[in-house]
């Protein structure tokens, strides 16, 4: 297993062409309906992002390109760029894949966006919040932490509403039920879930536990017997396909 991560991805967004992949998907390939023309919205665009001002050092600066860190449109403008290098490069590749070659020509795609990789180790590769380990012939996925982790989250005493801290406790408890895949690892997520909240934030034993059976209901609703089988169908599919491609 082999990912690839963009290097500053926000700030390094080649406007220019994500304005022409924007314009060319909406007014000639038309997937939406705007009654703004191709010139306005490019207007509009632009204003967003190229005519932002900022300060460094007392000087005024407007931004030339890319997107500045904390914009709303930095997550949608980036995601257009990334799925358009998808839709160009993806067809070009071989049923053999070779992770140089891959490098090769995503960097070459744009001289702006250029990508690092992160080989697998022991079979485990982390994403995100994702640990990814290929375990008995299917993808396994669990909660990733790094070793710089100190679990340390609002505590107990702190001066926050209750609410502020159900929230984070349900919120880590929601990601458990979706990141990992296996029952037992939810299990294992769970536990260390209520010894951190309990042991290191100061949250009293009785309320971890009522959050954790309370967040178990809402999320057991959501993860239903069918949602579990389809993720699993999905794993084992994927694992064939790779099986085909790789071996």
């Amino acid at each position: 297993m082999i990912s690839f991560d963009v290097t500053s991805l926000f700030t390094n967004v080649p406007l220019d062409r994500t304005f022409d992949i924007i314009t060319t998907r909406i007014y000639d390939k038309e997937e939406i309906t705007t009654q703004l023309s191709r010139s306005e919205l490019v207007q509009l665009l632009t204003l967003c992002t190229k005519q932002v001002p900022f300060s460094f050092n007392d000087e005024i600066y407007i931004q030339q390109d890319g997107v500045a860190m904390g914009s709303p449109l930095g997550p949608v403008l980036a995601n257009i760029f990334i799925v358009q290098l998808e839709r160009e490069t993806i067809p070009k590749l071989r049923d053999t894949v070779l992770g140089w070659n891959v490098m090769l020509m995503i960097n070459a795609f744009d001289s702006k966006k250029q990508f690092t990789y992160e080989l697998a180790r022991d079979n485990t590769l982390t994403f995100l919040d994702t640990k990814i380990k290929w375990q008995h012939g299917h993808f396994e996925t669990s909660v990733y932490r790094k070793d710089t982790n100190t679990d340390l989250y609002i505590h107990w005493e702190s001066p926050a509403p209750h609410t502020w801290k159900r929230s984070t406790f349900r919120g880590l408890v929601y990601r458990a039920y979706t990141v990992c895949s296996e029952k037992r690892l939810i299990d294992q997520e769970l536990e260390h879930l209520k010894t951190t909240f309990a042991g290191i934030n100061g949250y009293p034993t009785k309320v971890v536990f009522s959050f954790a059976e309370k967040a178990f209901n809402q999320n057991s609703k959501r993860l239903s017997n069918q949602a579990l089988l389809r993720l699993r169908r999905v794993s084992n599919s994927f694992s064939s396909f790779l099986k085909d491609v790789f071996l």
